[in-house]
């Protein structure tokens, strides 16, 4: 097959998949324009998430603390964060206020139970349906605990190195075990009741469907692991690189994309 050729029926497959993940009993628009900036930026996303993996694994004293302490983690989410009672939903409320919070939603009610799962209220505002969406889904890309470890890094003093970077590795782990526990039960769209509230309710990603929450999930987590792996090598001034290999490649790619696909219509 001719490479203009294949890129036209990925791209036809990915619009086609795209439009029916904005479906659910009408034509969402925002979830649509969601999805195709989400296609749009996974290229650059998965080129920065690369670099950052290459220049981590060429920083010895970062990536050996950083791989104990996600060998520790792993052992430690089998025989304790696992079987802690109502560890595992409030980190996953947690990270439903987080996002809200980002969005300057005002909490509510949080709610954790022991063997009942749990729930978040906060008001409408600031983002609309979009900042819903991303509450909806933030459990499922954002590495919570990770991620606030990160970003209070580089203000701390050099007698905590190495062993913070060993926490940082317990608390990925955790976050990348926990996050396979919580889709195998949440990717389905059996419904199931509330804590404390007797009603029953779709999980979040039943809610949002299997096809917007694969592009969603899968390009978020690619943003934030790949900025927190910039932070964590370089600090904060390391964003502007991680962004301008993200806008770039991604403009690369699809620039590539279309001129192939040009190149092969116009030849038939």
């Amino acid at each position: 097959m001719e490479t203009g050729l294949m890129y036209l029926v990925l791209f036809g497959i990915t619009l086609v998949l795209v439009i029916t993940g904005s479906i659910r009993s009408k034509f969402h628009f925002v979830k649509f324009t969601l999805s195709l900036l989400a296609v749009f930026f996974i290229p650059g996303l998965a080129v920065a998430f690369r670099e950052g993996l290459l220049q981590f694994f060429s920083a010895q004293a970062l990536w050996v603390p950083v791989l104990t302490g996600i060998a520790a983690g792993f052992i430690l989410f089998e025989i304790i964060f696992k079987r802690l009672w109502g560890f595992s939903t409030f980190e996953h409320e947690l990270s439903h206020a987080l996002v809200a919070l980002l969005f300057f939603r005002r909490i509510k009610k949080f709610k954790v139970t022991r063997y009942d799962g749990g729930y978040v209220e906060y008001t409408n505002g600031f983002g609309g349906e979009a900042g819903n969406h991303f509450i909806t889904l933030g459990p499922y890309f954002l590495p919570t605990f990770t991620l606030l470890s990160v970003l209070v890094r580089p203000f701390l003093p050099v007698a905590w190195f190495p062993w913070f970077d060993v926490w940082i590795g317990i608390t990925f782990s955790y976050q990348t075990m926990n996050n396979i526990e919580e889709l195998r039960r949440n990717w389905t769209t059996e419904r199931f009741r509330l804590a404390g509230k007797g009603a029953f309710s779709k999980t979040d990603i039943g809610h949002e469907g299997y096809i917007f929450s694969f592009i969603m999930i899968l390009s978020l987590k690619l943003l934030f692991i790949g900025m927190l792996q910039f932070i964590l090598l370089n600090g904060y001034p390391a964003l502007v690189n991680w962004l301008t290999i993200v806008w770039q490649q991604s403009v690369h790619f699809f620039q590539l994309v279309f001129m192939e696909m040009y190149g092969y219509l116009s030849s038939l």
